[in-house]
């Protein structure tokens, strides 16, 4: 089994949302999990930790507003 690495975490699960079908557009597979901390959710996207180098460049570019 993998070991899963947690890229980014947000509030909005739109934004969850997003960037996991941006990184699986770009072929790296990714979930979003949903936690509970001191009575706020907070959702968070998984990647596989193989994929974590190159997630990260993404994850740069999206908060940049240069992948959409």
């Amino acid at each position: 089994m993998s070991e899963f690495y947690f890229l980014h975490r947000t509030n909005s699960l739109q934004t969850a949302m997003r960037l996991k079908n941006i990184l699986i557009e770009h072929g790296i597979p990714a979930t979003v999990q949903e936690f509970n901390e001191d009575q706020i959710k907070y959702f968070y996207v998984k990647v596989i930790k193989k994929d974590r180098r190159e997630s990260q460049i993404i994850l740069k570019k999206f908060i940049r507003g240069d992948v959409y």
